[in-house]
């Protein structure tokens, strides 16, 4: 057996907490903070449980079972305290955690049910054969980790505990106790009346972008079908590596509008007039106009959105006078375009008072800028003098 397959069936151990997998199960995962629990609450709970007797059990396996669940269950109670520096219960990096979890759904693992309480994190999923659990909560805890400590200014350290509590979900009785025990959880720790109304759980519909009012969850949202782990998943974010190549053209479009410098960059996330809400993992930028993703009845499609600039015309310029303008505003290492009639810059001060100081008019206006020259369909000698932009 390879190591890569002993992380997806079977006992391994990396030194903290023994597990047990099985390939194609769905697991039941804990992970908290690093100072959720204090260390010498730990070694007072491991001496109570070391001289607890249980004179109706036969075996030592059936003991340390029993010792396991209560563990367990005293574990989830000083969880449900709220010890240590609970960073989770700040809203911006509660959202990052939740994002973080929805990230991969349907690519990397199906999310069944999540929580995040103020000291740690319960998550329900079925990780697909390409990937194994170790490596989803690895790679939720490093992302997680490193992004956080930037929102709220945290110095270098640890984040998270080492090492993840995981339990392989038996049978639909065991999914439907644990979807009741993630959801019911900031309840039961006090946090709030229903389970709804905890912003930070698959309980509320709360999309990525914002968060919206549990008020308007229907009393059903909860409740356990026929199939127990069949729950209504969390929002899907769609990942895309690149453009399509053969869009069908006839699909009507569904337009993500993104600003310049977003637009620039190969790791970013947008969400489309219709809300559904995409990662960009790309290996280079996407150009305006361009499909890159597409459904049984739309495709979506980049376009960049306008931005303030100072629009100059150039119809009644010499053209000694427009190449001086765009050699002040290259000077200035201001970026520029230019087409048949007009010079734009984007509307910041130093080209304000560029403007002012060589006594140039120009108007306030929104437009698509791209830096460059733009195609003209007329020669304009105006602009021939300006040089490479």
């Amino acid at each position: 057996m390879t190591p890569n397959e002993a992380l997806q069936h079977g006992y391994h151990s990396r030194g903290y907490l023994p597990h047990l997998k099985q390939a194609g199960a769905c697991y039941f995962v804990t992970f908290r903070l690093a100072d959720s629990l204090p260390q010498e609450t730990l070694a007072g709970l491991e001496r109570e449980l070391a001289a607890m007797r249980f004179p109706s059990m036969t075996t030592d396996e059936v003991v340390e079972a029993e010792k396991h669940r209560e563990r367990r269950r005293r574990i989830e109670v000083l969880l449900d305290q709220g010890v240590g520096s609970c960073q989770l219960s700040h809203p911006d990096v509660a959202q990052l955690v939740s994002q973080s979890l929805r990230y991969f759904h349907g690519e990397r693992y199906h999310l069944e049910a999540w929580v995040v309480m103020p000291n740690h994190v319960h998550v329900l999923l079925r990780p697909f054969s390409t990937i194994t659990l170790s490596e989803i909560v690895r790679s939720w805890k490093q992302f997680t980790s490193t992004h956080a400590k930037r929102l709220i200014g945290l110095s270098p350290g640890r984040f998270w505990q080492p090492e993840a509590y995981d339990h392989w979900v038996r049978d639909d009785a065991d999914c439907t106790r644990i979807v009741n025990y993630i959801h019911r959880n900031p309840v039961k720790a006090g946090l709030c009346v229903n389970p709804e109304d905890w912003r930070w759980s698959s309980a509320s519909r709360a999309s990525s972008a914002d968060f919206q009012s549990a008020s308007t969850i229907p009393p059903s949202r909860l409740e356990v079908c026929a199939t127990p782990c069949i729950v209504p998943p969390a929002p899907m974010l769609h990942l895309i590596h690149a453009a399509l190549p053969t869009p069908d053209t006839v699909l009507p479009p569904v337009v993500l509008n993104v600003d310049r410098r977003t637009l620039a960059k190969r790791l970013w996330r947008g969400v489309a007039a219709d809300g559904v809400e995409f990662g960009f993992e790309l290996a280079a930028p996407l150009q305006p106009g361009a499909t890159f993703h597409q459904t049984a009845t739309c495709r979506y499609v980049i376009e960049q959105g306008a931005e303030p600039v100072l629009e100059i015309l150039l119809v009644n310029l010499h053209p000694s006078a427009a190449a001086g303008i765009g050699w002040a505003v290259g000077n200035l290492h201001l970026e520029f375009s230019s087409e048949a009639t007009r010079l734009l810059t984007p509307d910041e001060p130093a080209a304000r008072q560029l403007f002012a100081r060589i006594q140039v008019d120009y108007v306030s206006t929104t437009a698509v800028f791209r830096a460059g020259r733009f195609k003209r369909s007329q020669p304009n000698p105006a602009l021939d003098d300006l040089g490479p932009s």
